[in-house]
């Protein structure tokens, strides 16, 4: 009897799967994706610094001169916002030439979206 009421538990679960159905909006889809937060620079610069980012990176904005990973004032040069917050969240998406990956971790497991739109702001700010 238990073993009876094992499988159709078990085939109950396999139905409520859906098959792999894929599903589409039944009208249109209305407003937009949330923009990302504007982050403060002064913050930014704090961070940089507290997370030691310094110890990797040489920026002159922050008045730090690492070496284990790509100089920010040179790879940096004309990136947007998009490449600088993606090269915190998952650095390994684009690893600067010379460099390996799996040396920086990724911070978009540590850090707050908030700080991340800080950090973000510091380093894109130096740029322009």
């Amino acid at each position: 009897m238990r073993r009876a009421g094992l499988i159709v538990l078990f085939a109950t679960f396999l139905v409520g799967c859906g098959g792999g159905e894929t599903v589409s909006p039944t009208g249109p889809v209305e407003g937009t994706l949330p923009k990302a937060e504007a982050g403060n620079p002064a913050h930014g610069k704090a961070l940089f610094v507290s997370e030691g980012c310094g110890g990797c990176h040489t920026f002159k904005a922050a008045g730090t001169s690492g070496k284990t990973g790509p100089d920010l004032d040179k790879g940096l040069k004309g990136k947007d916002e998009a490449y600088i917050r993606e090269s915190i969240v998952d650095p390994n998406a684009k690893v600067a030439a010379g460099f390996q990956p799996g040396i920086m971790p990724p911070y978009g497991e540590t850090l707050g979206s908030e700080q991340v739109a800080d950090l973000v702001a510091f380093l894109s700010q130096q740029q322009s």
